[in-house]
């Protein structure tokens, strides 16, 4: 079977409140999108689901937001992230956003 035909299990049946859905790898590649991406903090879009997911690597925390509060932060970050800063700036800015990342992360 081609890797692309294969199903995954994925996150995103979370964000769509139906039962546990398969996807193939091809719909998963078109339905997230990475924004973000350092050693501080990991920005993941879901557009088909108008959600943004924010991972904090400092402290292992992440929070899944929908609708007009996705619409808000991911403006948010836009405009940040437009300009150069430097690392306490980053923390500074990531930290009005800590009491969103309300759960841990966990490896499965």
């Amino acid at each position: 079977m081609d890797a692309t035909a294969q199903t995954v299990s994925c996150l995103l049946c979370i964000l769509c409140s139906k039962p546990k859905k398969l996807l193939t790898a091809v719909e998963m590649h078109i339905a997230m999108n990475v924004l973000f991406n350092n050693q501080l903090l990991y920005v993941i879009d879901y557009p088909g689901f108008d959600a943004l997911e924010i991972l904090d690597k400092r402290n292992g925390r992440m929070g899944l937001l929908r609708g007009a509060t996705a619409y808000r932060i991911r403006g948010e970050f836009s405009q940040f992230l437009a300009e150069d800063h430097d690392q306490d700036e980053f923390e500074d800015f990531m930290d009005i956003y800590e009491a969103v990342l309300n759960q841990p992360v966990s490896l499965h």
